[in-house]
């Protein structure tokens, strides 16, 4: 839409022709798009189901059922692929729906919800890159498949190493208290190493574009970063890469990190100078620790450094938000 202003979004929906269309709701910010695209589904496409997912559609199942009855089911977690196949295989047998797991659904206008029965403990299915240059090929469309308007001019690709979190900074929606609470995860899930080399790899061959590695890698413990950094490192990488970090790392790890490759930017969000307003956010570690690792980042060659501040947040008088500028 943002790239051509003759693309109509309601004859496009109208032309696609399938069973079960689906629908990503997993940032807030999205829920008035994707409801709009569901209704616009299920008027030109009354018979098949409208089925929403990620993080933002989990938390909110119950309402969408309730309110918008053009969706009919909810697949909540954050690992569906498992579940969706089995719904796809059981179209036309709604007797079935009960045995598939994470789904929420209507029968005979009663809302359901069979229960968190699909929580992998680890996902480290190979995920190929050349789908989207294959689907590229197929549409003969690249701008209906790249991730973002933008994508062409500036490309930027990411690989996700892990699957909830350790931490629980309060205004996020993906932390270890709302994973147990509203997503059945009681743990993180780490992808193998060699899996995420492997997909690094594959993502280098086919696009000069940085690499963003999500996720921080010591929160699966320091012989899991350093030997997927080391893995890294021997590729001879020659993209820029992205690592972020949710507490400040030692030296050891921020130099494997270098090797990786000539361009490497790290990230870390502290949130606010002010020690009491950090640790009441969740993020409980000292100016001192932050201080030293932005000095050993730079020590050992980092190319950037990138650190995020916020307003808005637990025990932040504006004294300590205007702060945030002077330190």
């Amino acid at each position: 839409m943002l790239s051509s202003g003759r693309f109509d979004p309601v004859r496009f929906l109208e032309k696609l022709d399938a069973k079960v269309y689906g629908i990503d709701l997993h940032w807030l910010v999205h829920a008035q798009g994707a409801l709009k695209v569901a209704s616009i589904v299920k008027r030109k496409h009354p018979n098949s189901i409208v089925m929403l997912g990620g993080l933002t559609a989990s938390y909110y199942w119950r309402e969408i059922l309730e309110n918008y009855s053009y969706v009919d089911v909810v697949m909540l977690g954050d690992t569906t692929e498992a579940p969706v196949e089995k719904l796809i295989e059981n179209i036309g047998d709604e007797s079935s729906f009960r045995e598939i797991p994470n789904l929420a659904w209507r029968n005979d206008g009663r809302i359901l919800f069979n229960g968190f029965a699909y929580v992998p403990e680890e996902f480290s299915h190979l995920i190929n890159p050349r789908i989207l240059v294959s689907n590229a090929i197929k549409t003969r469309d690249i701008f209906m498949t790249v991730p973002y308007y933008g994508f062409v001019k500036k490309p930027i690709v990411a690989i996700l190493t892990v699957k909830g979190c350790l931490y629980n900074c309060v205004t996020c929606g993906g932390s270890c208290y709302t994973y147990q609470k509203y997503y059945g995860r009681t743990k993180p899930a780490f992808k193998k190493p060699e899996i995420v080399k492997a997909e690094v790899e594959e993502l280098s061959g086919i696009i000069d574009a940085p690499i963003f590695v999500v996720g921080d890698l010591t929160m699966a413990g320091s012989k899991y970063a350093s030997d997927l950094l080391k893995a890294l490192g021997g590729l001879g990488l020659e993209n820029e890469i992205f690592f972020e970090v949710y507490r400040p790392v030692n030296r050891e790890i921020l130099r494997f990190m270098r090797r990786v490759s000539d361009k490497v930017y790290l990230q870390i969000s502290p949130e606010s100078p002010y020690e009491d307003v950090r640790s009441a956010f969740g993020r409980n570690y000292d100016n001192s620790t932050l201080e030293k690792m932005i000095s050993s980042a730079l020590d050992v060659g980092l190319e950037r450094l990138d650190l995020y501040f916020m307003t808005g947040l637990p025990k932040q008088t504006y004294r300590k938000a205007v702060g945030v500028a002077k330190y």
